[in-house]
């Protein structure tokens, strides 16, 4: 699906100087049990005259095949008009579908993200991506986002079988798609410029859904062969900011590799009613990730030295959803890594630098936890009590680290104790 290419094309295709008809792009197609003609979702262009040089452009989603008569056609989705005689055409355009994902990501519970609905996506960053990037760069954004907000229209917008359609159709090769690109410079370029609220939004929109696939993978057989690999489910990007490297990572709890496993893995096994709903819970939790590292280069005659230490390190789970009342028998249950493993090091080939120092760490202070608590009683000659209050407080680190290496590269593993 190769949307914004055809996009960018309209106002050069030679269809419309030879008629005012619209344009169609098919975007998912099945055959229909109904009859011999296609059920089909499609991506409509229209034309609208403002003057005898000048058109404005007007997008939509529709579906035919699924009623009678075959030809009937629905629409499901309308964009606003892009101007004519603008050298970012279809800016609102893109501007419209940004704004339509934030409003319908869903919250994190205990979250501040829902801030970002109350401010303004500015125009300004969209903008200059358009500007900068090129247009087989951008197009994989462009995909992606819309590739979301279609989720977002056939799940909760539209009838069950146009929803249908969308998920057998065009999600899988979306997600097969989105998981090759989840880790493109232009998303990374998007989310630093419209401010971390929003790429909250994002980054839980994109979340939810890869969410609904590994769940729908784990239930169905036929899914497993077509979605991709869950480790390839995820956002992540690298940013310099005030001294720090910045690693900032979205994935899905489910998506996780775990190294230990309990439950025998049978295909087969029954699940009882309380183990399934507490296993769909927590698979719509989501890792929100950060990572600091406070580094330092210094310059000699023949050599760079770059040192790095840790800064810090923020984890957070949040449980994805559309209502703060949603599963309240299960809110204190929280899929928490136990272990976070970081790589520090050059580009993969590198061969001009020969290792990275790794310096002091954050203090990692001990504390104390009450574990035990007795109490004694005991009456003397007099009928006096006597009570005896004994407690037994043990100390222990937050977290363990681990320190290791390969090749010229620095692995940090963090062994969280909870």
């Amino acid at each position: 699906m190769d949307t914004w290419l055809w996009i960018s094309d309209l106002s050069s295709t030679a269809e419309w100087d030879e008629s005012n008809s619209p344009l169609i792009y098919q975007l998912a197609s099945s055959n229909s049990a109904a009859g011999p003609r296609n059920q089909s979702m499609q991506l409509k262009a229209e034309r609208r005259f403002m003057s005898s040089t000048e058109t404005a452009i007007t997008f939509s989603v529709e579906v035919e095949g699924f009623q009678p008569p075959q030809t009937a056609k629905k629409t499901l989705w309308l964009s606003d008009e892009c101007p004519p005689s603008s050298d970012k055409r279809f800016l609102p355009l893109v501007l419209q579908l940004i704004r339509e994902i934030i409003d319908r990501s869903p919250i994190g519970h205990n979250s501040v993200g829902a801030r970002s609905k109350l401010e303004q996506l500015k125009r300004e960053p969209i903008a200059r991506m358009l500007e900068t990037q090129s247009p087989e760069s951008f197009s994989k954004f462009f995909n992606l986002i819309f590739l979301v907000r279609l989720f977002w229209l056939c799940a909760c917008d539209a009838a069950t079988e146009f929803g249908c359609l969308y998920f057998n159709s065009l999600l899988v090769l979306g997600i097969e798609q989105l998981s090759r690109d989840m880790r493109m410079p232009v998303l990374r370029t998007f989310l630093l410029s419209v401010g971390v609220y929003f790429e909250l939004c994002v980054a839980r929109a994109v979340g939810y859904i890869s969410a609904k696939c590994l769940i729908l993978k784990e239930m169905s057989a036929g899914l497993q062969l077509l979605t991709p690999s869950a480790s390839n489910l995820g956002i992540s990007y690298v940013t310099q900011a005030h001294g720090l490297w910045v690693l900032k990572g979205y994935v899905p709890v489910q998506s996780m590799r775990c190294t230990r496993h309990n439950v025998p893995n049978d295909p087969f096994r029954i699940v009882d009613a309380k183990e399934a709903a507490l296993r769909y819970v927590l698979a719509h939790q989501h890792l929100e990730a950060v990572v600091q590292f406070e580094y330092l280069v210094v310059f000699y005659d023949r050599y760079i030295q770059v040192s790095a230490r840790i800064d810090n390190i923020r984890l957070h789970v949040v449980k994805l959803g559309f209502s703060s009342n949603d599963n309240m028998d299960y809110d204190g249950e929280v899929c928490f890594p136990p272990r976070i493993q970081v790589w520090v090091g050059p580009e993969i080939g590198s061969t001009c630098i020969a290792a990275l120092c790794m310096r002091q760490l954050t203090a990692n202070t001990d504390r104390y936890i009450k574990m035990r608590k007795s109490i004694k009683s005991s009456f003397n000659d007099k009928t006096t009590p006597r009570i005896n209050v004994t407690e037994k407080r043990i100390k222990m680190k937050d977290w363990k680290l681990d320190l290791n290496s390969e090749g010229n590269v620095a692995i940090y593993d963090f062994f969280f104790l909870r």
